[in-house]
């Protein structure tokens, strides 16, 4: 009986010293992966978050900006929230990364992780989690959520970890979850006072939010399109750029901004191609430089049309690629219409290096809405191939060059489009001429300046007068 004892507490010991090893293998994978992203961002929230959900379209949101800004973005892996994080990441075409836990019941990983790394213990997961990330955003969740959050601030509180931004999303969600916790069980005249000196509105959930709040500065941005035709009806809920309840209004509409001295007209194309120009330090130089480059921008024409989109809610680019598949082969990187893996495989998602093996790329806006222009127009003059482009018939202005792309009328007869792409294609002198135009005009640089200057004035007004 001893020996049949001692046997069993012998294999006792010999798993327990595997499971050592399994966790010792889980924290050098996690280390040694991990230890490639510098400038990561942590966002936790529910699983069951659904997609139509304002909480799902926020972390979209929120993670799709971040990666514009080149910061790579972390989360569990699943559903929900953490999908909509991993996804926004995706579509901005930046590093994300999901750290998924093994569970009695199976739970998949969301399609739009890059970078995954399995963990059996929840322990070893957490410490990647907040090993590598200079922020954490907490989303409205359950007991996960609440035991990651919770986690994290003690390990902030004990100096364990340096401090970093943690970020709480939701506040009728926390407000009313920690102040029944707490002053139902530890403070019966507990308080809660809420007022930031700036907070930033977006397009994203209810206006109630805007017009609760109790901070000094309020500044409103949009990347979206806000107008009545914009693809998702919540965002016409925002259509009037918010001038009269913020502050400061950032957006794509060209309003009268000697009528409403708070708006100033910044698409999001501004961004992407020059998105350091709020910096103190930015010179008119650093614009001309990245003017310049564009203008000079030449495609080694190596593969006929690209089309690179995760959607086609307007339907506009699958009809666009109909059509020009039938003079070439158009390849299709992104989810869209899926045929090629060369941008992942081969540019490791870096989008401009891919489109430079192309005559032309089709980017139609998501939405034809007067001053809505996006990055998909750029991406393609950085890249040095043609656009065939559908959007806001004026463009921008005089500062694009219209003569620079290929035009495309949804509705309308476009043969000529068509006939002008097969023209180009077969000939590569027609093609060299057409490419070697200027697509950005020299008043590009004072509009921009002009850009720069009236945020910065504006922002400086408010510090001046609500904070000092």
């Amino acid at each position: 009986m001893r020996r049949e004892n001692f046997e069993l507490q012998n294999a006792d010991m010999q798993q327990e010293s595997w499971r050592i090893f399994r966790i010792i293998g889980e924290f050098v994978e996690g280390f040694e992966t991990m230890s490639y992203y510098k400038n990561a961002v942590t966002i936790f929230g529910s699983a069951r978050t659904k997609e139509e959900h304002p909480h799902y379209k926020a972390a979209y949101e929120t993670a799709k900006l971040l990666a514009k800004n080149k910061y790579d973005i972390i989360t569990g892996g699943g559903p929900g929230i953490m999908e909509a994080g991993n996804r926004g990441a995706y579509d901005a075409n930046g590093n994300s990364i999901g750290l998924c836990i093994e569970l009695p019941h199976e739970q998949k990983t969301n399609p739009y992780v890059k970078e995954e790394i399995k963990f059996r213990y929840f322990f070893a997961r957490k410490v990647m989690f907040v090993k590598y990330a200079k922020a954490l955003i907490i989303f409205p969740g359950g007991f996960g959520t609440m035991d990651e959050m919770f986690e994290t601030l003690t390990l902030i509180q004990t100096k364990v970890l340096h401090r970093i931004p943690v970020i709480v999303y939701g506040k009728e969600f926390y407000n009313d979850y920690f102040y029944n916790v707490i002053k139902n069980n530890y403070i019966n005249d507990l308080e809660i006072s809420y007022k930031p000196d700036i907070e930033i509105f977006g397009p994203v959930g209810k206006r109630y939010f805007l017009n609760k709040s109790k901070a000094k500065i309020k500044i409103f941005y949009t990347g979206e399109c806000v107008s009545k035709n914009a693809i998702d009806k919540s965002w016409a809920e925002y259509s009037d750029n918010c001038v009269n309840d913020v502050d400061l209004s950032l957006g794509f509409d060209r309003l009268d901004e000697n009528k409403f001295n708070n708006y100033v007209r910044f698409p999001i194309w501004i961004n992407y191609n020059f998105g350091n120009i709020l910096e103190r330090n930015y010179t008119k130089d650093k614009i001309k430089e990245t003017i310049d480059n564009i203008n000079n921008a030449k495609s080694k024409k190596n593969k006929f049309a690209s089309l690179v989109a995760s959607h086609d809610a307007p339907k506009i680019r699958t009809e666009i690629f109909n059509k020009i598949n039938k003079i070439g082969e158009v390849k299709c990187a992104g989810k869209l219409l899926h045929n090629d893996d060369t941008l992942k495989n081969e540019f490791n998602n870096n989008k401009i290096e891919y489109l430079r093996d192309f005559k032309f790329n089709i980017c139609p806006e998501n939405t034809i809405s007067d001053g809505y222009i996006t990055e998909k127009l750029f991406d393609s003059f950085r890249a040095g191939c043609i656009p065939i482009y559908s959007g806001d018939e004026n463009i921008e202005l005089d500062l694009i060059n219209k003569n620079a792309l290929l035009f495309y009328r949804r509705g309308e007869d476009n043969s000529e489009v068509l006939k002008e792409v097969e023209r180009l294609n077969k000939d590569d002198k027609l093609f060299d001429a057409f490419q070697n135009q200027i697509k950005i005009n020299d008043s590009m640089l004072d509009y921009l300046w002009e850009r720069r200057e009236k945020i910065l004035n504006r922002l400086e007004e408010l510090i001046k007068e609500r904070l000092k």
